[in-house]
């Protein structure tokens, strides 16, 4: 039996498809599975230090340029506020990247570069079945220099804090 090239080619189109829809779906599925872990992984270290620490105390400022610094990395960061006032804190960024910004309980961020321009959330996500203590966490894509914080206002006197950079490999000193 013999065929002409355009059936043939016809034929490979069809066996083709499913084929290629099958690999791309499976390497679609694998990347999902890789970012999955990923944000496991940081829930997870997130809740570590809410829960356990190491912790620090911190008083907020009503003031940006008195805002005590929150940039100590693996920690816990107890921060004082006062009922409706915006408290302030400063976070220092030493490499551009995406940080992750948690919190024990919801509270209003509002972020700014170190110009003073509000920097718009990456992405905000609310609870965490890794941990009870995790009920806020905020990732900003953030350039280097010194970043203010102002929390609240609202009616809590205390907000604990961690950052993280995210995607960034772990270890405890």
């Amino acid at each position: 039996m013999r065929t002409d090239h355009k059936e043939t080619s016809e034929m490979i189109d069809k066996l083709m498809f499913p084929l290629a829809l099958t690999f791309a779906l499976g390497a679609l599925a694998a990347c999902g599975g890789e970012d999955a872990t990923q944000t496991d992984e940081l829930a997870t270290e997130l809740c570590e230090h809410l829960a356990s620490g190491p912790s620090v105390a911190v008083t907020s400022s009503t003031v940006a340029a008195s805002a005590p610094d929150t940039s100590t990395a693996h920690t816990r960061f107890d921060i004082a506020l006062t009922p409706g006032v915006a408290g302030q804190v400063s976070y220092q960024v030493g490499e551009a990247g995406e940080y992750v910004f948690a919190f024990d309980r919801e509270v209003a961020v509002a972020l700014t570069d170190p110009s003073g321009a509000a920097l718009p959330a990456e992405a905000t996500e609310r609870d965490s079945a890794a941990c009870a203590e995790l009920k806020l966490w905020i990732t900003y894509d953030l350039a280097i220099g010194k970043h203010t914080l102002a929390l609240g206002p609202g009616q809590d006197t205390e907000v604990r804090m961690v950052v993280e950079e995210s995607g960034a490999e772990h270890t405890h000193e």
